[in-house]
């Protein structure tokens, strides 16, 4: 999934939260992408994860990929963050 133009896919969703020690900015990015070898998913997802320590100020970036089998139109773009959080 790393293969796919992320650089162009629209941003969908941008959270920024301070919690548990660390300030955090999650962003939100798919890419619809026909014949997945999994039935029915054709979106493909990124999620960007930049944490920053408040007691250090070390940052890190994590990338997330998956998949969905819901449209655009079926899941807004912050219930779908939100579905990703509480996953």
């Amino acid at each position: 999934m790393k293969d796919l133009p992320w650089k162009e896919a629209p941003l969908l969703d941008r959270t920024r939260a301070t919690a548990h020690g660390r300030d955090e900015i999650r962003r939100l990015k798919a890419a619809t992408v026909p014949r997945l070898p999994f039935p029915h998913a054709d979106q493909r997802l990124q999620i960007v994860r930049r944490r920053r320590s408040l007691r250090t100020g070390r940052v890190s970036i994590e990338r997330v990929y998956a998949i969905r089998s819901l449209t655009v139109h079926q899941a807004y773009a912050a219930d779908l963050a939100e579905r990703v959080r509480g996953h």
